[in-house]
């Protein structure tokens, strides 16, 4: 008969456990984003990184190691199961803020054997040195996958307009060069011309920004992007530009 002893998990399956115990936190961390700005039932850290993953799991980039993308977005904000989802409303400072989950990730680690403990501890550090193509893509999709998020919050609320601060903080992430956004007012949208994924992204990011007008906008409006990506934003269905209806500014030529 063998030993109460020997029917005991051994001491790895035990920190295993605990480690998927501490990672299933993440369920029930709300996005403080949202709980500030009193969104009824506001998603999880774990919701958002699952969305993250999906999308990374998505891309289609010959240029992106998709295999990456997706473990990086399931690891970038791990950390959060220990110290909380801090958002910038909380004032903590960047170097602290990283700090704290710098100590989180080490300290979530050790619960893994060696190989897999250097695995996740540098995927999330090339995430948060942003040090690769794919942390770079990742990043976009964070921004993006909170856009989405807001877009779908103004619907079930009926409340169009009312996260406009989630979208414009992305504006950093489209880059300073990017040329205003629009008026609010999205109906239908063409995409034309895109060459990559991460085209696709900033150009996700910069349409996803806009939300519906409160009186109707029927004269068609040009959004040019630096990646060479035309949008048509008008009030009616989805059409095809030409290029003698696109400004002089708008690119490429089809």
């Amino acid at each position: 008969m063998a030993s109460a002893s020997a029917a005991l998990p051994g001491r790895g399956a035990q920190n295993l456990l605990r480690f998927l115990r501490l990672v299933g936190q993440l369920k029930r961390v709300p996005r403080t984003g949202w709980v500030y700005r009193n969104v009824r039932s506001p998603e999880s850290v774990s919701d958002h990184m699952y969305r993250m993953a999906v999308m990374a799991l998505v891309t289609k980039d010959e240029h992106l190691n998709k295999d990456r993308c997706v473990r990086l977005a399931l690891v970038h904000d791990m950390a959060e199961c220990i110290v909380g989802d801090i958002a910038p409303a909380d004032n903590i400072p960047k170097e602290e803020k990283h700090r704290r989950e710098e100590e989180a990730m080490k300290q979530l680690t050790q619960l893994l054997p060696e190989d897999l403990r250097k695995e996740l501890y540098e995927l999330w550090e090339e995430y948060e040195t942003q040090s690769s193509a794919e942390a770079r893509f990742v990043k976009q999709l964070d921004q993006c996958e909170m856009v989405l998020q807001a877009s779908e919050y103004e619907e079930l609320e009926n409340a169009p307009g009312r996260l406009q601060d989630f979208y414009d903080s992305t504006a950093a992430s489209v880059g300073p060069s990017q040329p205003p956004s629009p008026p609010r007012a999205v109906l239908g949208i063409a995409l034309l011309g895109l060459p990559s994924a991460q085209t696709v992204l900033h150009s996700m990011i910069c349409i996803m920004r806009l939300v519906r007008f409160p009186f109707p906008l029927f004269q068609p409006r040009c959004l040019c992007l630096r990646q060479g990506a035309c949008f048509c934003i008008r009030l009616t269905q989805p059409a095809r530009l030409t290029s003698s209806s696109c400004t002089p500014q708008c690119f490429p030529p089809w």
